[in-house]
């Protein structure tokens, strides 16, 4: 009987998880489709990219790597946009990096050009950033 409450204590744990990553994802793609900007999970970025798959990289910078991402249950037609995911090796980099990323997301939230491709959202998870970008290939 300990053993049965025990696996049944665990599925209803895991269903529970699955559930709140659910409304975290459907979250995400709302804000990203949304006419505001703001945050979305890392999770949803590492989901939508593919864990970061090499094959994914549509571009390379000195900060960080831009992967094609694909939210294929965000509707009707998969949600597709650009995530620039930023990471540097040192702490002073880092600083800057957190300055510069700052600031391009309160410049691109104030700013709109039909030159410049929008930007839909961002990620500051601790050490993890990452930049979200319509897509244009």
């Amino acid at each position: 009987a300990e053993v049965a409450r025990r696996q049944a204590a665990k599925v209803a744990s895991q269903q529970a998880t699955a559930r709140r990553r659910e409304q975290q994802r459907q979250q995400d793609v709302a804000m990203l489709m949304g006419a505001d900007l703001g945050p979305v999970s890392f999770e949803y970025v590492q989901q939508c990219t593919g864990n970061f798959d090499a094959r994914r990289v549509v571009g390379e910078g000195a900060y960080g790597k831009v992967f094609l991402a694909i939210d294929a249950d965000s509707g009707i037609e998969p949600f597709i946009f650009a995530a620039k995911v930023l990471c540097c090796d040192n702490l002073e980099d880092r600083r800057a990096l957190l300055r510069a990323t700052e600031a391009e997301i309160k410049t691109l939230t104030h700013f709109s050009h039909p030159n410049i491709i929008r930007l839909l959202g961002f990620c500051m998870d601790g050490e993890q950033h990452a930049l979200l970008y319509e897509y244009e290939p």
